[in-house]
């Protein structure tokens, strides 16, 4: 078992045995196989190795002890070994069963784990992280790059890499680190796209944002692609525009660079002033005067005017209700053009986009309409987070951080629950993998997608049950 164990003296004249190894008979009950996940709670061991060590060097002074024996019993836990299998139990709630020979001498291991922590004067604590996207990764650099005690951040991820929602695919020769480039992935991309491969974000919004000021310090390429701007609000003359290393959409681009498919052919998404335009170019009119009737409301719904501002509905009863005495048929082109443009962009439907809140976020929207990429989609954020997470554990090497992060991929979460309840030990956050591993940290953040805890992939059981409250909003 992976699991510390010496055998204790038996006599004053022995020394311990240096290569004893502790057996776990691998049977089977009615129910099948007794250790199905390859793993033993470490109590059973743990709660063996210290009755032999009792056995041996006694249980502790009572009241009939004479002080002669008082004087010549030593305690079991002035041991060395019970600090480190007590601290060893803390960690790690199941020990992994080892089935291949030559077995590993994992004593020496934990102890060189143990007394290096120890010789720091300080208990490591573990926090673990589970989702490796953008906050997961933000989230993990930031509590180690702060750390003012030893501590190890575990971040867990699902996939075979790290990105979530802003991953890219990289199909060329670029030098990103193996944690970011899926082989198998790439290699069937490059089937179509010689190009990286968005399979989430593809857009960095706007010119005001941190993702904008990652870009200028780092000196990265970004190209506007697209913006929804009806007038010229955020010109080229822009700040962020005018950065060497960005190439920026010209006048004319930007009068027509949006476009929208409808009615069999693709027409630019700006008002037009003149008379005899299409049927569908008025319908985009119509649908811009609508949205322009939602964002007037803004002020009263930040100001909370609740006498000036309209009962909360949906986009869609709210464009029926400005386009009143329109024909049925007219009223459905432009719910359409709203949906594409507006709703899905904030990923819903015009039959589930409330009005106030969109209101109040068009008003108070501070990035601009502007739309840029990097040269390689998002894929130079998530590099440069990972190369953080590199340098932070190169320093917690030399004793110049007192944080480092553990990177752990494919690995889902599936569960999430107190570790051993035991009287003598602390309890703990323990995590689950799909496979039946077990993890242990003492503070958890949860940044997996909302989707994903829709679904019930994560189970939240004992001290961390999710509160009635957290579970309605979910």
């Amino acid at each position: 078992i992976d699991f510390p164990y010496v055998q204790p003296p038996l006599g004053t004249d022995q020394g311990s045995f240096d290569d004893v190894m502790l057996l776990v008979y691998q049977g089977t009950d009615n129910h099948g196989v007794w250790f199905s996940t390859g793993s033993i709670p470490t109590s059973f061991p743990y709660d063996y190795v210290i009755d032999f060590y009792q056995s041996v060097y006694g249980y502790g002074k009572t009241q009939d002890d004479d002080q002669e024996d008082k004087d010549t019993i030593t305690s079991f836990k002035d041991h060395w070994y019970y600090n480190l299998s007590t601290w060893y139990l803390e960690c790690n709630p199941y020990s992994k069963i080892q089935t291949d020979l030559p077995w590993e001498d994992t004593t020496n291991r934990h102890r060189e784990d143990y007394e290096e922590i120890k010789d720091k004067g300080e208990t490591q604590r573990i926090v673990g992280v589970v989702g490796a996207g953008a906050a997961g990764l933000s989230a993990a650099i930031k509590l180690a790059k702060n750390a003012k005690s030893p501590l190890l951040v575990r971040l867990f991820e699902a996939n075979k890499f790290v990105g979530g929602r802003i991953r890219t695919v990289i199909t060329g020769s670029e030098n990103f680190t193996d944690h970011y480039v899926d082989a198998d992935l790439a290699e069937r991309c490059k089937k179509f796209a010689p190009w990286s491969v968005p399979i989430g974000a593809e857009f960095v919004h706007g010119v005001d944002s941190v993702v904008n000021d990652m870009i200028e310090d780092n000196g990265w390429m970004a190209t506007e692609t697209f913006d929804f701007c009806t007038v010229d609000e955020y010109p080229s003359t822009n700040s962020f525009n005018l950065r060497a290393r960005t190439s920026s959409l010209t006048h004319v681009q930007r009068k027509c660079s949006v476009k929208i498919f409808g009615e069999g052919k693709c027409w630019n998404v700006r008002r037009s002033g003149k008379n005899g335009c299409s049927r569908y170019e008025k319908s985009i009119a119509a649908a811009q005067a609508v949205w322009e009737r939602l964002y007037s409301i803004g002020e009263d719904v930040i100001e909370g005017r609740r006498g000036v501002i309209p009962i909360d509905m949906s986009l869609s009863s709210f464009t029926e209700q400005i386009m009143e005495g329109e024909s049925n048929d007219n009223i459905a082109v432009v719910k359409d053009i709203l949906d594409a443009i507006y709703a899905k962009t904030a990923g819903t439907s015009a039959i589930n986009y409330g009005i106030n809140e969109g209101a109040r976020e068009e008003l108070t929207w501070d990035y601009t309409e502007s739309n840029y990429r990097t040269e390689h989609c998002f894929a130079e954020f998530i590099e440069h987070f990972l190369k953080e997470i590199d340098s932070i554990n190169a320093q917690s090497k030399t004793g110049e951080s007192h944080g480092a992060v553990e990177l752990i991929v494919s690995t889902p979460i599936v569960k999430v629950g107190s570790s051993n309840k035991r009287e003598r030990v602390k309890s703990r956050v323990m995590l689950t993998s799909r496979d039946g591993r077990k993890y242990i940290c003492d503070k958890l953040i949860i940044t997996a997608p909302l989707a994903v805890l829709k679904a019930g992939k994560i189970q939240f059981c004992d001290s961390y049950v999710l509160p009635i409250k957290k579970k309605e909003a979910i």
